[in-house]
C-alpha cells in the first residue's frame, strides 16, 4: 500500500517536474515545502510501528526535510531571507528545483516500502560468535586510525588542521596533504562502530572504550567544523547502540535535537571566525531558523543543475558513478590525486557546478556541495532521480533487515546509513570510499584474527559463544 501511494506520487511528480518549465507561484517554495511536511507525516504515522527511535528510515527522510526545504521553513519561522543564498544570480528553475527536491524524497520513500519496514523497534541481542573477532578488529582499527591522526596532525600543522576556512583554503592551494588526517579519522569511526557492533553485555569495559572513543570523534569533528561528518557519525553510533544493546528513549533524542539546533549555527561561526559570540545571542527559534536556513541552501544545487543541464551541459550517463567507482582504488602514491580518474569537471557533479556558477570560489578551493537527487538527474535526467533513488530506498531497508545475520552485517548497515546522511548533500563518491574501506578493515582485521586464534576450534568457538551469551538472555 505504501510502495503504491507514493510511487503514485514519485511519478506524477516526474511528469510535472518534466513537463513544466516556469512553475506558477502557487506552486512556489513554500507549497512544495508543505506537501514535504505532509508526505513525511504519512511517513511516519505507516512505519511508526516498526521502527526505532534512530531509525535511518525515518532520519534519511528527516533528512531530505531539513536539507532540502529548510529555507521555506525558515521563513515560516519569521527569517526574513531571500532564495539567493549564495550570494549570485538566483537560478531560474528555483521552484523546479524545490519539486525535483520533492520527487527525489518520495521515491526514495517509495523504494523503503518496496522492500518492506522490517520491525527495529527493540535491540536485537542474538548470540554472533564472531562478535568478541569484530570488537577486537574494531579496537585494532581505532588505534591505527588515531596514529595516522596524530601523524598528519604533526605534518600538516596544529596552525592548519585546527584553523579557519581560509587557513585551509590557502594550504590547500600550496600542497598541504591532509590524507593521513583524513583518512586517520575515518578508520577511528570505523573502529567505534565496530566496538559498539560486537558490545558483549558481561564486558562493561568494551562498552566503556567505546562511548570514550565515540565522544573523543565528536569533540574533534566539532572543532574541525565537520557538521555533517559529525551528525552522520553520531546518527550511525546511536543506530548500533540502540540495535545491539538498548532503545534510546525519545526524550534523550528530543534533549538531542534542540542541542544539534545550536550547535550547526556555532559549529560555522566559529570555524569561520573562532568566535560564538552571535550564536549565544540567538534565542531558540531564532537558532532554528538559523539551522534550517544554513542547512537548506543544499537544495540550491537542484535549481542550478536543472538551468544547466541539459541547455549547457549533456547528461553525464553515469561517469560521476563511474569515477566513484574507480577512486575506490586506494592510492598509496606520495602525491594526491589518481590519473585513470576521468576529468574531475565533467565527472564530478559539485566541483563541474562551482567552477560553472562561482569561478573563484572554485580557484580558492571551496564548493556548494550537491545532493544525491541532482546527482541521479546530472547523470539520467528526471527518470534518474525516480529509479535511482527507489533503488537507494530499497537497499537502505535491504541492509536494515540483513544486520540481524551478524556484526559485520550490523556495521555495514550503520556505515551505509551514514553515507546515505552525507550524500544528502554531497556526491556519493567520498562517502562510499569512506564506507567501504571502513567495512574492509574491519572485515579484513577480524577475518586475521579469526585465523591467528585458530576459530575453526570446537573449544575457542564455544568459549566465544559462552562470552557473548548474555546477547541472547
Amino acid at each position: 500500500m505504501g510502495f503504491l501511494f507514493f510511487g503514485f506520487c514519485s511519478c506524477i511528480l516526474l511528469i510535472v517536474c518534466s513537463r513544466i518549465g516556469r512553475w506558477p507561484a502557487s506552486m512556489g517554495p513554500e507549497f512544495l515545502a508543505g506537501c514535504s511536511l505532509m508526505t513525511m507525516l504519512l511517513h511516519v504515522t505507516l512505519a511508526s510501528r516498526r521502527v526505532s527511535t534512530v531509525d535511518p528510515v525515518i532520519w534519511i527522510p528527516v533528512a531530505f526535510l531539513v536539507f532540502y526545504f529548510g529555507m521555506p521553513f525558515a521563513r515560516f519561522l519569521g527569517a526574513h531571507i531571500a532564495y539567493d543564498a549564495w550570494s549570485i544570480p538566483a537560478p531560474v528553475n528555483l521552484s523546479r528545483g524545490f519539486g525535483v527536491a520533492l520527487l527525489t524524497m518520495t521515491s526514495f520513500i517509495a523504494g523503503i516500502y518496496l522492500h518492506g519496514i522490517d520491525d527495529r523497534r527493540n535491540s536485537q541481542r542474538p548470540a554472533w560468535a564472531t562478535s568478541v573477532f569484530v570488537g577486537w578488529a574494531g579496537l585494532i582499527v581505532f588505534v591505527i586510525g588515531a596514529a595516522s591522526m596524530l601523524v598528519g596532525f604533526v605534518r600538516a600543522g596544529p596552525a592548519v588542521i585546527l584553523g579557519m576556512y581560509g587557513d585551509i583554503y590557502a594550504s590547500k592551494a600550496v600542497g598541504v596533504d591532509f590524507r593521513l588526517f583524513d583518512v586517520g579519522l575515518i578508520f577511528t569511526k570505523a573502529g567505534v562502530i565496530g566496538l559498539f557492533a560486537a558490545h558483549p553485555p558481561r564486558r562493561i569495559i568494551w562498552l566503556s572504550i567505546a562511548i570514550t572513543a565515540a565522544f573523543l570523534i565528536v569533540v574533534i569533528s566539532a572543532r574541525l567544523g565537520d557538521r555533517g561528518g559529525l551528525i552522520s557519525f553520531a546518527l550511525a553510533v546511536t543506530w548500533v547502540y540502540a540495535q545491539r544493546i538498548r532503545r534510546i528513549p525519545v526524550w534523550m533524542l528530543a534533549v538531542a535535537a534542540v542541542f544539534v539546533i545550536f550547535l550547526i549555527p556555532g559549529i560555522k561561526e566559529y570555524r569561520e571566525t573562532r568566535s560564538l559570540a552571535d550564536t549565544l545571542r540567538l534565542n531558540p527559534v531564532q537558532a532554528a531558523s538559523s539551522t534550517l536556513f544554513e542547512a537548506g541552501t543544499s537544495v540550491l544545487t537542484y535549481a542550478y543543475t536543472l538551468d544547466l543541464i541539459p541547455s549547457e551541459k549533456s547528461y553525464g550517463w553515469g561517469i560521476s558513478y563511474l569515477r566513484s567507482f574507480l577512486d575506490l582504488v586506494p592510492n598509496l602514491g606520495l602525491t594526491p590525486g589518481k590519473s585513470f580518474l576521468p576529468d574531475v569537471l565533467a565527472s564530478s557533479p559539485s566541483l563541474w557546478l562551482t567552477a560553472r556558477i562561482n569561478p573563484a570560489k572554485y580557484q580558492q578551493g571551496g564548493g556548494y556541495g550537491y545532493s544525491v537527487g541532482s546527482e541521479w538527474y546530472f547523470n539520467f535526467g528526471m527518470p534518474g532521480v525516480l529509479l535511482g533513488m527507489i533503488f537507494m530506498g530499497y537497499l537502505l531497508c535491504f541492509f536494515r533487515k540483513k544486520q540481524q545475520n551478524g556484526p559485520l552485517w550490523l556495521v555495514w548497515s550503520a556505515l551505509f546509513y551514514s553515507m546515505l546522511e552525507l550524500i544528502v548533500r554531497n556526491i556519493i563518491g567520498a562517502p562510499l570510499k569512506a564506507a567501504t574501506w571502513s567495512f574492509v578493515a574491519l572485515w579484513a582485521v577480524s577475518g586475521l584474527l579469526r585465523l591467528a586464534m585458530g576459530f575453526t576450534s570446537v573449544p575457542l568457538r564455544a568459549r566465544a559463544t559462552r562470552e557473548h551469551s548474555g546477547d541472547a538472555a
